[in-house]
């Protein structure tokens, strides 16, 4: 199942040649001194802006300055006025949020390494070599180990499978569906055999911030044959781990309040004083049509992960593809053979003791299954991860004290809280 390898060359604009024009010297000078006052004006104006920041709850934007960023995919939103000056709280946030947001986008990046920098795609370059990490990509690495799960190693079927997302028309999606394409099924199959034994491939950790990528010679072989170019990724899961390392850093700074989340449904609060009253909508796919099921409410710091089946907003095309008559395909791969599943419509879990990353790792075996099994979310909430899951009109929780409210009440359907 080969692939074309990825061009790295970059870009390079053609020279225009211009000349300059020696006439009109004084009306030249000028427009320059125009300009430059109000350019002065400008920055007046703008430094006059930042100083009249008020308080109260505020977006923080990350300022990268062009750098590649994971900023795009998270909100990060601060109640400025926690000291003297909201606006040069402001200023110290944006600042620490956006050289985390730079920081956290390089680490999980497999599309390319980044000077001084030893990231996801550094290990796949290097397999079988002891190499250092950061101490963020680190502490992922152990989640992953510690959890059993093998997602990680998915990254040749992630490659192809991806590209389903990317086609412009649903008659293209065959090429990269191993449920539509029998060819692409088998091939899947003979890659999850490597990707379920860790005797193939397995990432050590050796302690130290050190790690190995071990990948047997065998599977070195099946890649070279297949031009498999990577053999771990954090792909769809990515984002879990990126918002605990932004709360990491922000912690670790001294922020103990504020709410991180991601557009794909991971999100970290980390009001750790819990004075502050916070809702999360809920939301339930029924046929075709999602309802704004219900609310929850609570307080103090939180970890929230929202698994579904279905997109939320546009910017899902990157993992949500909808086939016709109503089949959805979802970056939700199962390592077992590299098929999408989905047990149920949409499942949230939180935690105040686990982060975004624990929490999927939990989830997984009981989301990404064949069938959705109920009790499973049971044993999750003895150890701390509570589950709260529509299904027929019913909203299911497994913490009892959990407040839902503004349930949905309409002609079709009426929304209703389970019997604990």
């Amino acid at each position: 199942m080969g692939r074309t390898a990825r061009d790295k060359r970059p870009y390079v604009p053609p020279v225009q040649k211009i000349e300059l024009n020696a006439r009109h010297t004084k009306l030249r000078l000028a427009l320059a001194l125009i300009l430059f006052a109000l350019g002065v004006s400008l920055i007046v104006f703008s430094l006059n802006s930042r100083s009249s920041v008020e308080a109260g709850w505020a977006e923080i934007e990350a300022e990268t300055s062009g750098e590649a960023s994971c900023a795009g995919d998270f909100t990060f939103l601060y109640p400025l006025g926690t000291t003297d000056s909201p606006a040069a709280e402001r200023g110290a946030l944006v600042r620490l949020y956006s050289e985390a947001c730079v920081d956290a986008y390089r680490l999980f990046s497999n599309d390319v390494e980044f000077d001084g920098v030893v990231n996801v795609r550094s290990l796949n370059l290097r397999p079988n070599e002891e190499i250092e990490v950061d101490a963020a990509l680190y502490r992922a690495f152990e989640r992953v180990a510690g959890s059993g799960d093998r997602s990680l190693y998915l990254a040749p079927v992630y490659e192809i499978y991806s590209g389903i997302f990317h086609c412009e028309d649903a008659s293209q999606t065959a090429e990269f569906d191993p449920r539509q394409n029998d060819a692409l099924r088998a091939w899947c199959e003979s890659v999850c055999a490597y990707v379920n034994d860790p005797a193939q491939v397995n990432l050590e950790l050796l302690g130290g911030n050190r790690v190995r990528l071990r990948v047997s010679d065998e599977y070195l072989a099946f890649a070279r044959s297949e031009e498999i170019e990577s053999f771990i990724d954090f792909y769809w899961m990515k984002n879990a781990f990126i918002a605990d390392e932004l709360a990491e850093r922000l912690t670790a700074s001294g922020y103990s309040i504020g709410t991180i989340s991601s557009c794909d449904g991971f999100a970290r609060n980390l009001d750790a004083a819990g004075e502050t009253d916070y809702a999360l909508n809920l939301y339930d796919r029924v046929g075709a049509t999602v309802y704004p099921a219900a609310v929850m409410r609570y307080r103090g710091a939180h970890a929230i992960v929202s698994l579904r089946g279905y997109p939320g907003d546009p910017s899902d095309g990157r993992y949500y593809r909808a086939l016709p008559g109503g089949e959805m395909r979802t970056s939700h791969l199962d390592a077992r053979d590299g098929l999408c599943r989905d047990a149920i419509n949409d499942l949230t879990a939180y935690s105040t003791s686990a982060g975004c990353a624990e929490i999927l790792l939990k989830l997984i075996p009981v989301y990404i299954a064949d069938e959705f099994d109920p009790a499973a979310l049971d044993d999750l909430a003895r150890e701390g991860v509570y589950s709260v899951y529509c299904e027929n009109a019913a909203i299911h929780h497994t913490e009892e004290a959990l407040s839902l409210t503004q349930l949905y009440a309409g002609e079709d359907v009426q929304y209703r809280i389970a019997d604990f």
